[in-house]
């Protein structure tokens, strides 16, 4: 049995699919039936850190069971926040966030302390900074303070969106919404229509080393 096959195997046994496995332990998709021999120690790590109950040393070599016999006591700093679900970029995060869904979403770990949820990156809009398919760690903004001209998650009634916003001269009543790949206009999104600001604390970055 090669390494690929073993961690299909784990991701069967947790009801994931390839996919959730690359997703979740932050590797490229496709990845996950390349992993062999020559495969980069940084990966395991990414792959242990992800999924702290899989026996890593089983994963590699076949040896020993292949979760562990106890629980990992993870660092009290340590924090796990809920991933939603991609369909939120379609709704608003408001009707998940306030809503019973949010008990059943699956957590994961953040790498920075005090975010309220984690979303995932869908589409090109934002490369190079956040790549589709990479998880940001977000959290609600609660005062007046706009930090213009910095990425931001919008919520909004008619769904999420990742952009660097501004505002226009002269009016109250609309933002400027920009993308960071220049193949995208900006457009302008109604203030009177938005759920909600949150800020990005961190994120985990489909092919780079964060």
């Amino acid at each position: 049995m090669t390494i690929a096959s073993r961690a299909l195997e784990y991701a069967k046994y947790k009801g994931m699919t390839a996919a959730d496995f690359e997703r979740d332990s932050g590797l490229a998709n496709g990845m996950l039936k390349k992993l062999g021999d020559k495969t980069r120690r940084q990966t395991f790590n990414r792959i242990e850190s992800a999924f702290p109950d899989l026996n890593i040393d089983w994963l590699r070599t076949g040896e020993g069971e292949m979760l562990l016999e106890s629980p990992v006591v993870h660092n009290e700093d340590t924090e796990y926040v809920p991933l939603l679900p991609v369909e939120a970029m379609a709704g608003s995060l408001q009707g998940y966030t306030e809503g019973v869904e949010l008990a059943n979403c699956r957590k994961i770990k953040s790498p920075v302390k005090g975010a309220d949820w984690a979303i995932q990156v869908s589409g090109d809009s934002m490369e190079p900074e956040y790549r589709n398919g990479s998880y940001l760690f977000i959290k609600k903004m609660r005062g007046s303070f706009i930090p213009w001209g910095h990425t931001m998650v919008v919520d909004t009634y008619d769904g999420v969106v990742v952009k660097n916003i501004f505002p226009i001269p002269e009016t109250d009543d609309y933002i400027e919404a920009r993308s960071i790949n220049p193949k995208y206009p900006p457009f302008k999104v109604e203030t009177s229509c938005i759920l909600g600001l949150y800020r990005i604390l961190g994120g985990t970055f489909i092919n780079s080393t964060i």
